[in-house]
């Protein structure tokens, strides 16, 4: 359990700095659900929102599960759990009360320019849900640990005693398969079952959707060596992502929601799963060593993670009146996002206070100069190239 993949820092860091694309992107997507809609629209902005919400959300998950097993093997439970709460739940409470309430402004702009209301009221977790529904399943996980564990040790044994990579791939297309049913089940039962526009239900949905993600990353975690053979490059994997990727795109008609035709929700949920196995692939043995970069966006990844959508928001109002082609409002505002999020990194990185609202506990100090401090310290490989990236990973 000591040992440690390289890359998988740089695969959460990467996760959160797509959030940045992604929601760039909504304004510019035909029929996104977004809380801005362009007069521009591109096809090709659209297909990237399909491919981005296919890995973002159900690869953190994944990983986040790993993690969490790992951490769970080197401290107390409530220990652990008492982290999560002050970690997550601070942030999401404080960005309610102020970023939300500038973007209900925002959005407030939008409707008086264009006449279209797309709000929520108030109080709202918009963006923030993440946060939420990760601690759901970390408390979850904690409350039925026994039993989880005795569940995944016992599969374990048996995976152990089938032997065999063509076996294991099998086995993974059957929990995949399962998940399927799954997310269909989750789809027919809350359309049939639940009222709409219930924000406690849509929550609980939420959390269902996400849990087999993070309950097979804490598996990955809990068992010796099972992260290492999720993560060998295989052949297969790679072309079933890729195939159910161009399947998602084809029938994905509103590209970030999960709700939808019972194809778009299988083609999404399977594509996820390979998509998150790709990108473990792709990350986990890259051969370098963690740069202070990567460490500084590592300890700035929950703050970029809250920060950013305000920024992208404001940012999309901003070009609304320019009428560019949407490629480049979509570049343009990518760029202003990438931007002020990092100058507020910053100032929050110099603030305590706002370091604890934002970021749940203070962050590692700032260099004196503004040169490396735009550079994040700058790019100097550490002395041994084939190191491990330390785990220095947001929301930990």
């Amino acid at each position: 359990m000591n040992q440690r993949l390289p890359g998988l820092d740089a695969l959460r860091v990467g996760l959160i700095l797509l959030g940045i694309p992604y929601h760039a992107a909504l304004p510019y997507a035909s029929d996104a659900l977004g809380l801005i809609r362009a007069d521009e629209t591109s096809p090709l902005v659209a297909a990237l929102v399909v491919v981005l919400r296919a890995l973002r959300m159900p690869t953190f998950f994944l990983v986040s599960g790993f993690f969490a097993a790992r951490l769970l093997r080197q401290r107390p439970a409530e220990v652990w759990l008492k982290d999560r709460f002050v970690r997550l739940m601070l942030p999401m409470v404080a960005g309610m009360a102020t970023l939300n309430v500038a973007q209900q402004l925002i959005t407030e702009t939008y409707r008086a320019r264009t006449g279209i209301w797309i709000g929520v009221p108030l109080p709202t977790v918009y963006h923030l849900w993440f946060l939420a529904t990760l601690f759901a399943l970390s408390l979850a996980v904690v409350l039925v640990r026994r039993p989880l564990d005795r569940l995944i040790d016992a599969a374990a044994d048996r995976l152990a005693a089938l032997g065999g990579n063509a076996r294991h791939e099998m086995l993974f297309a059957a929990v995949v398969a399962v998940a399927v049913a799954w997310e269909l089940a989750i789809e027919i039962g809350f359309d049939v079952a639940i009222p709409p526009n219930l924000r406690l239900i849509e929550s609980l949905r939420r959390t269902a959707i996400y849990a087999p993600f993070f309950v097979f990353g804490y598996g990955l975690g809990r068992v010796h060596g099972a992260m290492t053979w999720f993560a060998r490059p295989a052949p297969l994997p790679l072309a079933a992502a890729l195939l159910l990727l161009v399947v998602d795109l084809a029938v994905a008609r509103v590209p970030n929601h999960e709700l939808g035709s019972l194809t778009h929700l299988a083609a999404w949920t399977a594509a996820s799963w390979y998509v998150a196995r790709a990108a473990t692939m792709a990350t986990a043995r890259l051969a370098f060593a963690a740069s202070p970069i990567v460490r500084r966006l590592g300890d700035w990844s929950l703050p970029i993670y809250v920060l950013h959508h305000l920024w992208a928001l404001a940012a999309a109002l901003l070009l609304l009146p320019t009428h560019w082609p949407a490629e480049i409002q979509f570049a343009a505002v990518t760029a202003l996002t990438l931007a002020a999020t990092w100058a507020s990194c910053v100032v929050v990185a110099r603030s305590r206070i706002l370091a604890i609202l934002v970021n749940g506990r203070p962050l590692p100090p700032l260099p004196a100069w503004p040169l490396p401090i735009a550079l994040g310290g700058g790019l100097r490989p550490a002395p041994h190239r084939h190191r491990a990236l330390r785990h220095s990973l947001p929301l930990e």
